[in-house]
C-alpha cells in the first residue's frame, strides 16, 4: 500500500542515489508533493494496474540534485514532480510500452509525455494535473540509440 496511490509511496518518487551520494536533501515542497501524487495516481497507477510491479528508477529531484545528473533538463518536469522513469518488474519495456501506447490512444491513460529509449531499460512518463500550468500534450516519443533527437512514436515506420 502506498501513501500516494494504491501502490506507490512518496519515498519511491523521491529516492535518489545522487542525493544520497552527495548528502543532499531531496524533499519536495507542498506543490511538488501534490504534483507527485497526481503523477502517481494517474499514469503510474494505471500502468501498474495493467502490468504488475513497477519500480520508479527516477522521480522527483531538487534543482541541486538535478544539476548533478547527466542528461537531465534543468527546470524540467522531474524538478516539478511531474515526471518519473519507470521500470516494469515482470515484463520488458517494449511490452510495457505497447500497453502504455494502447492506453493513451484509447483515452485510458492520461499523460503529458511518454518516452521510450533504445538504450535505456526504463520508460519516462510525465503528467500535469488538471488546472496545472498548461494542458497535457499527450506526446508519445522515441529516442533512438546514439541520438539526441526525440522522434514522434510511429510504430508503422
Amino acid at each position: 500500500m502506498g501513501d500516494l496511490s494504491a501502490n506507490f509511496s512518496l519515498h519511491e518518487f523521491t529516492r535518489s542515489g545522487t542525493a544520497q551520494r552527495y548528502r543532499l536533501d531531496n524533499i519536495p515542497d507542498d506543490l511538488q508533493r501534490a504534483a507527485i501524487a497526481e503523477l502517481a495516481n494517474n499514469p503510474c497507477q494505471w500502468l501498474r494496474d495493467q502490468l504488475g510491479r513497477i519500480d520508479v528508477t527516477g522521480g522527483f529531484v531538487t534543482p541541486e540534485v538535478n544539476a548533478l545528473i547527466a542528461g537531465r533538463t534543468q527546470g524540467g518536469q522531474h524538478e516539478r514532480g511531474e515526471a518519473a522513469d519507470l521500470l516494469p518488474r515482470y515484463v520488458d519495456r517494449w511490452y510495457a510500452w505497447g500497453v502504455l501506447v494502447a492506453g493513451v490512444l484509447h483515452g485510458l491513460m492520461p499523460i503529458d509525455q511518454a518516452i521510450v529509449y533504445d538504450d535505456k531499460p526504463h520508460i519516462h512518463v510525465s503528467y500535469i494535473a488538471r488546472g496545472g500550468r498548461r494542458p497535457n500534450r499527450t506526446q508519445l516519443l522515441y529516442l533512438p540509440s546514439g541520438s539526441r533527437d526525440y522522434l514522434p512514436w510511429q510504430p508503422w515506420a
